[in-house]
């Protein structure tokens, strides 16, 4: 099959003219398969390689519920490590409390501590490791459909194109090189660098005030450090919580938060610019590579400011 030039009907491969509008057609236009879907299978690898956990090529292929299962799978995985972490931490604390106060009245308590934190450490990370191994194995399960080429959209379409540069019109492509933005998204994109070159600004910005939250919140960590040891002090003697334990913890959970958010679009961005799917300030596609540029000179389609 192809498609009619004037009004895009499907027509034979060996008419001469469109049945629908009577068009004689000249050139032959791109062969259309029922069966192929418009998503780039690069783009969903490469998801599934850096996010697979996450649920990202998921997303990106429409299958939303599935994503959703990857992301609470995640969020468990995550909780459940954090919370042995913490348990771990107050084992540690109560050993060292123990051999600093062996005459002190309240080492039974520690003692107790001691002993019950290290069961609950164990049991929580055993619940971390299942939940760690079921989602990566599902993951990379998925991911290697993807790259076999088997893989399907939410709608049922095969992953069949790698990219779209084939596709793609000349005044649809931007000058940018999509080399050069996926390799600045993969070494600098916490700090928006892709961005800047490709002219979005503001999501530029947004991920430098991300960045440098982060850096705040990591200093602001380091002054309240003592803060620590009497959180785990409260917990193990059932006592009242300072602010500056509480203070620590908050600029903790606003660093790992930033971090994550940081990271998960730096590598989209990295992904999506790699499968030629990222787009600058003009909304223009950049998907070609200057080195091979088979749509001649792009920068006859930038429209002028």
């Amino acid at each position: 099959m192809k498609l009619c030039p004037k009004c895009g009907t499907a027509i034979c491969e060996d008419e001469e003219s469109c049945s629908f509008c009577g068009e004689k057609i000249t050139d032959v236009s791109p062969v259309i398969k029922n069966d192929e879907s418009k998503k780039t299978r690069i783009t969903a690898l490469l998801l599934g390689i850096f996010l697979g956990n996450c649920g990202a090529h998921d997303f990106y292929l429409g299958k939303k519920v599935r994503g959703i299962i990857h992301v609470i799978i995640t969020v468990l995985t995550i909780g459940m490590d954090t919370t042995s972490r913490i348990f771990k931490e107050l084992h540690d604390y109560a050993i060292s409390f123990f051999i600093r106060n062996q005459d002190s009245c309240k080492w039974e308590e520690v003692f107790s501590y001691f002993k019950s934190s290290m069961d609950y450490k164990q049991i929580f990370h055993r619940i971390y490791l299942v939940f760690l191994i079921i989602n990566t194995i599902w993951a990379i399960i998925e991911t290697i459909i993807i790259w076999s080429g088997a893989g399907k959209d939410s709608d049922g379409f095969k992953l069949t194109k790698w990219n779209h540069k084939d596709e793609v019109k000349k005044e649809d492509v931007s000058a940018k090189s999509n080399t050069t933005t996926a390799v600045l998204g993969f070494f600098l994109g916490g700090l928006g660098v892709q961005n800047f070159y490709c002219g979005r600004i503001k999501k530029a910005l947004l991920q430098l005030l991300l960045f440098f939250t982060i850096i705040a919140a990591a200093y602001g960590i380091t002054m309240t450090k003592p803060g620590l040891d009497s959180f785990y002090e409260a917990i193990i003697f059932n006592e009242k919580i300072s602010s500056t334990s509480i203070l620590y913890f908050l600029l903790y959970i606003i660093m790992g938060a930033n971090l994550i958010v940081s990271k998960i679009i730096a590598i989209v961005d990295f992904t999506y610019a790699a499968g030629g799917l990222y787009k600058d300030s003009y909304g223009k596609l950049i998907t070609i590579d200057h080195k091979k540029n088979p749509l001649g000179d792009a920068k006859t389609a930038l429209p002028k400011p």
